[in-house]
């Protein structure tokens, strides 16, 4: 569907955005990670 390849765009995004704010962000961004495994399992 095209909205997996706009997820899996759009996450790698997030999550570098992510990485590189403070530690705050960094916890979120394991938080999104883990859900983006649960809803798009490889």
């Amino acid at each position: 569907m095209e909205t997996e390849e706009h997820f899996d765009e759009i996450i790698p995004l997030i999550i570098t955005f992510l990485l590189n704010s403070n530690d705050n962000y960094y916890q979120i961004a394991q938080c999104l990670i883990s859900f983006a495994s649960d809803f798009f399992p490889s």
